[in-house]
Formats: C-alpha cells, sequence, structure tokens
C-alpha cells in the first residue's frame, strides 16, 4: 500500500485551484454589487429629474430648456438602460463562475477525501503489522521460556 501523502501534490493543486476560482467569485460579487450600487444611483437621479420636470411644467420654459431637459433625459434613461444590461451580464458572469467555483471545490473535495481514505486504510494497516509483530514477540518469548 501506498505511503499516504502520495495525493498531497494533487490535493495541493486543487486546493489552489479552488482559491483561485473563490478568489474570483469574490471580485465578481463586488463588480456586481457595485453595479447595482450604480444602477440604483441612476435610477435616483432619473426620479430626481422626473420630479424636476414636473416642477418645471408649471412654470414657463422656453424651447432651449425643453431640448436640454430631453437631452438629460435621454441621456439617463441610456444610461439606466446600460446599468441594468450591466447587472444582467454581472449576474451571469457571476453565475458561471458560481458553477466552475463549486466543480472546483467537489474536484478538491473529491481528492482529500480520497486521501483520507489512504491515510485511513495504511494506519489500519500499520496498526495491523505492529499487533502482528507484538503477538510474534510475546509468542518468542513465551517459547523460549
Amino acid at each position: 500500500m501506498r505511503r499516504p501523502g502520495s495525493m498531497r501534490a494533487v490535493l495541493a493543486v486543487r486546493l489552489k485551484d479552488e482559491e483561485r476560482e473563490e478568489h474570483r467569485l469574490t471580485t465578481l460579487g463586488g463588480s456586481l454589487r457595485q453595479a447595482r450600487i450604480r444602477h440604483a444611483d441612476i435610477a435616483e437621479k432619473l426620479a430626481a429629474a422626473r420630479a424636476s420636470r414636473l416642477n418645471e411644467v408649471e412654470c414657463r420654459a422656453d424651447g432651449a430648456q425643453h431640448q436640454r431637459w430631453d437631452a438629460e433625459m435621454k441621456n439617463l434613461r441610456q444610461r439606466y438602460s446600460d446599468a441594468a444590461a450591466d447587472i444582467e451580464t454581472a449576474e451571469r458572469t457571476y453565475a458561471e463562475q458560481m458553477q466552475r467555483f463549486l466543480a472546483t471545490r467537489r474536484a478538491r473535495e473529491v481528492i482529500s477525501e480520497l486521501e483520507q481514505r489512504n491515510v485511513s486504510r495504511w494506519r489500519a494497516e500499520l496498526q495491523v503489522r505492529e499487533q502482528k509483530r507484538y503477538d510474534e514477540l510475546f509468542l518468542a518469548r513465551f517459547v523460549r521460556e
């Protein structure tokens, strides 16, 4: 039987892979949070611009003011939809990374379990050998006497 630790190199590589995938997952989680914050910020600006427009409706404004407001609203709507698209992309990427991370973790757990089984078998075999040696010593001493 092989000595325990023969899979340690493989286990170390799998553990490093898992850590790398977890780091990527954490980074993507931060990006997703930032995209959501940006989206919420733009939504607030859009709501404020709409409220401002409603206040402007009550007073007279010239065509240039209306054009500026329309351009600002168009820009905010575009930024809002871009932020929503960024969130969708970030969520999709996060989900894909989560799948890669879980697959890497499962692979590491499989190797870890195999290593633990090998160590248990090796220890059991070692214990049987020691017991056999003690029995032989006992019998040798018993025969001599």
